[in-house]
């Protein structure tokens, strides 16, 4: 996990944005100003409100100076909000070691771990500001949460399942 947070710390600068965070950002900033609405048709339609989460660092820089103006389009904000994503993504591997570790042992779980930090596809949408990251997280969170009902079928578990699917499905 050390190496995945290192490897994302370092690519985030020195990554140019993609075409779609900015639609991404613009409008989990609208989330957190609690003014959901869809003003761009197209771009719009794709972004989800857990991206309110990469709007996060922004509105701290925000509150700390309220009189804070930035001249560069978003572009820092989307870099920040970037290291949201990481994070997301470090809670990610935590759960995929903790359930190959439940099912096959400790040392399954530490190389699905190390597949997990060393595979391109995840460490190139890991640093992004997009939702692809967290309906990984959610989706895994909901097997994880069934597969953990099935094992002892009890309210609570069920009540954890149905807090994951409903979480993945927003």
């Amino acid at each position: 996990l050390v190496v995945y947070l290192l490897n994302g710390i370092l690519l985030i600068p020195q990554s140019s944005l993609t075409y779609d965070e900015m639609d991404h950002w613009s409008y989990g900033k609208r989330i957190l100003k609690i003014q959901p609405k869809r003003v761009y048709p197209f771009d719009d339609a794709s972004t989800m409100p857990v991206t309110g989460l990469n709007a996060i660092p922004r509105a701290i820089e925000q509150l700390a100076d309220p009189s804070l103006r930035k001249s560069d389009a978003g572009f820092s904000d989307i870099l920040h909000g970037r290291y949201v994503t990481i994070f997301l993504c470090l809670l990610t591997g935590i759960l995929i070691w903790s359930w190959s570790r439940e099912l096959f042992g400790e040392l399954a779980g530490l190389f699905s771990l190390f597949l997990y930090v060393f595979c391109p596809n995840l460490n190139a949408h890991g640093t992004l500001l997009t939702t692809d990251a967290y309906a990984a997280l959610f989706t895994l969170a909901t097997f994880y949460s069934l597969w953990r009902f099935i094992q002892v079928s009890h309210w609570k578990r069920f009540l954890l399942f149905a807090f994951c699917l409903s979480i993945a499905q927003v």
